[in-house]
């Protein structure tokens, strides 16, 4: 074979440095690649930066990317297949509409290819695209009784016109769905027997009288996975139904007996295995020293794999997708230290390049995972994986145990956990204890029963042998799931050794599983529990973290999921609160909207976040927040950023809510924008802090440096009617006009309007403040009608007009709101003090009570009571039926305290004189006592009503 061509990509010097939790942990935006039938395209989905999602084509002539599909914002791709050489099936997961497929006809013209959509409406599924016929497809469309296939043209899909065809095979009753072998022209089939808790495969010829049982599976202590027919009597199975590791064996159909072994691997599991298409075995897989080997059993596959490998630096790769005369290949790559790469291969050409990588950090060198051997006390021989940090070691160990624990394993894949912790400086060991998978059942069953026993032995073992090997300084336990078990146990065992334990979805109470309520605690659940815990017992106390927490010694960090039905949030939430009650170093992370893991990606970097600080405080090592370069600096921002907003969160329950302002403070040091503006804000708000203004503009300016358009909102709004400040017009018509000029929205209209209309003389521009509302007061949707009504109370309250200018602004009111008559009479009905009263029947109006008519009153914090006005609204010769009013509202706060904010909030309210006019305001646990001033003003600005209130106190 002459050697092979490699195309790939510029050579750069690749770096260690501190890696970003966004760069880590994401989903790659390209997915599903593949190579049409014919090999003319290369199609893929991808996610845009406008968070829709695309279907994308290459044309193979030129290489030149074309959009087929976009999708809306909300909608996202399930999968997607060619059927020809140029129709491609699409399955769409809809927000906000019905989910739906669609077929897209890929036409080629000069210029570029053109792209058709059909929505499909024919109801059943493709059981095959028959690519040795691109005509036409085999359908399956479910009846009342029974299924019938239909071999159909494509077009059958969108014209809905099956019933002019007449099906080729009727389906087996019962049957749940079917697969079709086109080479061998067979039809497959499985249905579930209910009462024999069973599964039973059959299989048919086309054109044949019966279908045939092919093979039954129940829930056995086994695997069978099916490979294929060797010959019509015979299928290659992957099995371990008679022996002790998972192997390619021949079974008999006419017999249902094994017969021969096709291979097997004297140490691992087979995982699985392929045969040509007549049926000769080609290639089996297992998982070698963490990584996936295949072996050959054909020379020309065995030499162009070694070629491809050697050529990607002898890294694993898979075989996704081929063209169908097998010229054009889709390879993807990906190790401990490769994210993940797709690859285009040529076997014509003998040439390969890279078609794109799903790695965020292009130029960075990863931490490599290092295999080894060792033995277990008993002389068992184990596996393991330790990953090193490249840079900035801190001699920190952390034994990480995976979970289940059983059939679950650890490989040598890249991990984002694993790069975030190494990349901090943080070694990290994994094992393969007994009861993980690929090592064969003996192996597997030994972990089973072995809750705080075997299995921590065998992690101990790992941990005696790496320890000899290398140097540490700390040692700490960190997992999930059944690792966060582990992570617990083992440093109640090894006091001596663990100095810390993160732990996260874990079960913590054994007896707690044999009856809780977390799953239905039916008979299938009790085996399952016995099949990895064993059998109950009293014994289970003495291996349960919750009834041997007085033995441990370590801080703990415990990370749950509220919604978690797994392991269950009650065993977290009682082994912190055990915890706590021992007075013992303990935190908590309770996820308000996440199960046993987290469903989205934002989380796990929060998880990541919080773990890195919790080891750096309780081992009193550095600080990467305070500690890094200065191509370091986003990954060491994003962490403080995420630490002060889960500190900040209500959806996230932490012991550490005090600590959210230090943290938003070390992320402004780093030059985060919205931290710089939530460190303003808590200057702005004296949270926890006394108030200081000056600080707070100087932080929401640097803010609006760094162009965070809160800030520029924020400061526009201080500049101008805050009564925090002497007005500066000028400063907040350059911050409104900056956040107009990047976004023409209602909203920033709005508020530039406002700043040009009540600005002092100097500034004042009223033709460009009536104008700009004019234009969009038609554009005020449902979205910003609120804050709309915000900005014309300010205009009416505010601002000073000519008759001509009111008149205008008066037109516009009448657009947004019905205004029929600018003059009105505001007639007081109750003022003072209230108290909402509900209904107590179902659905029941509720109504308002008078407390008190003073006007100077204690106020009582309580969501029902609030203080105000209550009227009705008049005008002679209004028709109370059809005519509106509009009013606007001020109320004016001025704190007892002279270091405290003085305050002031407009709003407009408009409708029928028959409807209950009211104006309150409710206090809150910030709420300080004062006077609160009320201006009521109509749409001629005429004063309608004033009133003071006083607080004295807020109990």
């Amino acid at each position: 074979m002459k050697k092979l061509l490699i195309l790939l990509f510029f050579i750069f010097p690749l770096h260690a440095e501190i890696l970003s939790s966004e760069d880590l942990m994401y989903s790659p935006d390209q997915s599903q690649v593949m190579v049409s039938p014919s090999g003319r395209w290369i199609s893929f989905l991808e996610a845009q930066e406008d968070k829709t999602k695309t279907l994308n084509i290459i044309d193979m002539k030129t290489m030149k990317m074309y959009y087929a599909v976009k999708l809306n914002e909300k909608d996202n791709f399930y999968n997607y297949e060619w059927l020809s050489n140029d129709n491609i099936f699409v399955r769409v997961n809809s927000k906000y509409d019905s989910d739906y497929n669609a077929v897209i006809n890929v036409k080629e013209s000069e210029e570029k290819p053109k792209f058709e959509q059909h929505k499909v409406t024919t109801k059943g599924y493709i059981v095959d695209r028959l690519l040795n016929d691109a005509e036409h497809i085999l359908f399956a469309k479910p009846g009342k009784k029974n299924t019938h296939l239909y071999k159909v043209p494509l077009t059958i899909l969108y014209k809905d016109n099956i019933s002019s065809f007449s099906p080729i095979e009727k389906g087996l009753k019962g049957a749940s769905s079917y697969f079709f072998d086109e080479h061998k022209q067979q039809l497959f089939t499985v249905k579930f027997d209910i009462d024999e808790k069973s599964l039973q495969f059959f299989y048919k010829v086309i054109g044949s009288d019966k279908w045939i049982p092919l093979f039954t599976l129940t829930d056995a202590d086994y695997q069978f996975l099916p490979i294929g027919f060797t010959d019509q009597d015979h299928l290659a199975v992957i099995t371990n139904k008679n022996t002790d590791k998972s192997q390619v064996s021949l079974f008999n159909i006419n017999t249902q007996k094994i017969t021969d072994t096709l291979y097997q691997h004297p140490k691992y599991d087979i995982q699985s295995a392929e045969l040509d298409d007549n049926g000769k075995l080609i290639a089996a897989s297992y998982i070698k020293h963490g990584k996936y080997t295949t072996d050959y059993f054909v020379d020309t596959y065995k030499q162009l794999h070694s070629k491809i490998a050697e050529a990607l630096g002898d890294e694993q790769f898979f075989w996704v997708n081929s063209s169908l005369d097998g010229k054009n290949h889709i390879l993807y790559n990906h190790s401990s230290t490769i994210p993940g790469k797709y690859f285009l291969y040529n076997a014509e050409a003998n040439h390969i390049e890279l078609l794109f990588s799903t790695d965020k950090n292009e130029d960075v060198k990863y931490a490599k995972t290092t295999f080894f051997n060792f033995k277990a006390y008993d002389g068992t021989n184990l596996e393991g994986y330790l990953t090193k940090p490249i840079n900035n070691d801190k001699q920190v160990l952390l034994v990480m145990p995976h979970g289940g624990p059983i059939g679950i394993r650890e490989s040598d894949e890249f991990s984002p956990e694993v790069q975030y912790l190494a990349s901090r400086g943080f070694s990290i060991l994994r094992v393969n204890f007994r009861g993980s998978a690929g090592f064969g059942k003996e192996f597997l069953e030994s972990g089973v029963g072995q809750f705080g026993n075997l299995i921590e032995q065998d992690i101990s073992a790992a941990v005696a042998h790496i320890r000899s090997q290398y140097s540490f300084k700390h040692t700490c336990s960190i997992g999930a799931s059944y690792g966060g078990y582990s992570a617990v146990m083992l440093a109640i065992k090894h006091p001596d050794i663990y100095e810390c334990v993160i732990a996260s979805f874990g079960i913590y109470d054994l007896p707690l599983l044999y009856n809780a309520s977390n799953i239905a605690l039916t008979k299938d659940y009790q085996e399952l529990i016995e099949r990895t815990v064993g059998e109950y017992s009293q014994d289970l106390k003495d291996i349960s973290p919750v009834y041997q927490a007085t033995s441990l010694k370590a801080p703990v960090l415990i990370i749950a999921g509220k919604q978690d039905e797994i392991s269950g949030f009650e065993q977290s939430n009682r082994f912190y609160y055990v915890l706590k009650r021992l007075g013992h170093d303990v935190e908590k992370a309770f996820f308000e909207r996440s199960g046993h893991g987290h469903q989205i990606w934002y989380y796990d970097q929060v998880e990541a976040a919080l773990a890195n600080d919790f080891l750096e405080k309780k081992l009193n090592l550095n600080s990467t927040l305070t500690n890094y370069t200065e191509s370091e600096k986003k990954a060491v921002q994003r962490d403080a950023i995420l630490l002060a907003d889960t500190f900040d969160s209500k959806t996230i329950e932490t012991d550490r809510t005090k600590e959210s302002f230090e943290y938003y403070q070390l992320a402004a040091n780093l030059d985060h924008d919205r931290a710089m503006f939530n460190v303003g804000s808590y200057y702005h708000r004296g949270d926890n802090r006394p108030i200081d203004i000056k600080k707070a503009i100087e932080y929401y300016s640097r803010s609006a440096e760094l162009g965070y358009e809160n800030a520029k909102e924020r400061l526009s709004f201080i500049y101008s009617y805050s009564l925090l400040v002497e007005p500066d017009f000028k400063k907040a018509q350059k911050y409104s006009q900056e956040l107009y000029d990047k976004e023409q929205t209602v909203k920033n209209a709005f508020k530039l309007a406002v700043v040009n209309c009540i600005a002092d003389i100097k500034f004042r521009n009223t033709e460009k403040c009536l104008s700009l509302i004019e234009e969009y007061a038609e554009k005020v949707g449902n979205n910003s009608n609120g804050e709309v009504r915000e900005q014309i109370a300010l205009l009416m309250l505010e601002g000073q007009y000519s008759t001509q200018e009111r008149e205008r602004l008066q037109k516009v009111i009448k657009k947004m709101y019905g205004l029929d008559y600018p003059n009105a009479i505001l007639e007081l009905e109750r003022a003072g003090l209230f108290k909402l009263v509900l209904s107590e029947k179902f659905n029941g109006r509720s109504s308002v009570e008078q407390l008190s008519e003073d006007t100077e009153f204690s106020y009582t914090l309580n969501e029902k009571q609030r203080f105000g006005i209550e009227f009705s609204m008049n005008r002679e010769g209004i028709d109370n039926r059809k005519d509106r009013l509009v009013i606007f509202t001020k109320w004016h706060f001025k704190p007892s305290s002279p270091e405290e904010n003085e305050n002031v909030y407009y709003q407009t309210l408009w409708g029928s004189p028959l409807d209950e006019w009211f104006t309150y305001r409710t206090l809150d646990e910030i709420s300080t006592p004062g006077t609160w001033t009320l201006d009521v003003m109509g749409a001629n600005q005429q004063l309608l009503y004033q009133n003071t209130f006083k607080v004295t106190a807020i109990n």
